[in-house]
């Protein structure tokens, strides 16, 4: 099932020939012109009349819990049935816009009834404010921040400690392209460390606000913290945390990379790492970082 990914993402899974995708949810937009957007949705079409994809247009608090095994289902906890009737719309003098990103899919995986992972999508500050009065659970153990890092529309500081406070992770996530943006943005990650000052921060690439090393260098450095699976970036040498891992082990989630070993690569690649400054000041300075394998620290 492919559900809250980016367009580009859906679009080269689905045209995967090893791949078999059995569903697809999506929410319509009839604010979006560009020829990915098109692509996704004459592909979905064509598959789903060739009797190779199931479709669902209608990813929102309505729709029942997807259940993908005996174990794990996947909750839908935003856009709720009033924003998702709406869509985007443009802003008028009686109402607000409605962003894509504001009405971005929420979805909470989950192992025999327990949270595992919360998937937030390009959630914004607007789409927050509101899944937050709607007192749905978002707990979970494992984050990906929304929007790879970006800017949240609003006080980005804020914004991640606000979601943090609520989710209270023990890892958050960056799901990023080094060569494509300047991500993470410093004020998340200084809010999230207010929130949760002991999380566990990754980014699945090198972010350039960290290192400023070309593949040169990088490719000199050990990198067996990597799992030996698929990860954008491995070929560049851009990859840090890489692909993830989560396996569940009796009552307890075991995370991969090893956070020794990333750390150690951290080390070793990065001039001012992101990721283990404890906090960052308004003018987006870093503290100068401490290595630490602690336990509490990794």
């Amino acid at each position: 099932m492919l559900t809250g990914i980016t367009s580009v993402g859906a679009v080269a899974l689905l045209s995967q020939p090893d791949l078999q995708i059995g569903k697809l949810w999506f929410n319509p937009d009839a604010t979006k012109n560009t020829e990915v957007w098109e692509d996704l949705r004459a592909l979905a079409n064509h598959l789903h009349v060739n009797r190779k994809l199931q479709v669902s247009t209608a990813l929102n608090t309505g729709s029942e819990h997807v259940t993908e095994s005996e174990r794990l289902t996947i909750e839908i906890l935003y856009p709720d049935i009033e924003i998702a009737g709406s869509g985007p719309r443009a802003g008028s003098s009686n109402r607000k816009p409605i962003s894509t990103n504001s009405m971005s899919a929420v979805l909470r995986v989950m192992d025999q009834g327990q949270p595992i992972v919360l998937l937030p999508a390009d959630l914004d500050a607007q789409g927050l404010a509101r899944l937050a009065n709607s007192n749905r659970p978002m707990c979970a153990p494992i984050l990906v921040f929304p929007h790879h890092g970006g800017s949240s529309g609003g006080d980005d500081g804020a914004f991640a400690e606000r979601l943090c406070s609520i989710v209270q992770p023990d890892w958050v996530i960056f799901s990023m392209d080094r060569n494509r943006f300047r991500n993470p943005v410093p004020a998340l990650i200084s809010g999230m460390r207010r929130a949760v000052p002991r999380v566990r921060i990754s980014c699945t690439q090198l972010s350039r606000r960290c290192s400023n090393h070309g593949s040169g260098f990088l490719r000199t450095v050990d990198r067996s913290h990597l799992e030996d699976r698929p990860a954008a970036g491995r070929s560049s040498y851009a990859a840090c945390a890489g692909t993830i891992v989560v396996r569940s082990v009796g009552s307890q989630l075991q995370f991969m990379p090893d956070a020794a070993l990333h750390q150690q690569f951290i080390m070793a690649v990065t001039q001012t790492p992101l990721c283990l400054a404890r906090e960052r000041d308004v003018t987006g300075e870093v503290e100068e970082p401490t290595l630490s394998l602690t336990e509490d620290s990794i």
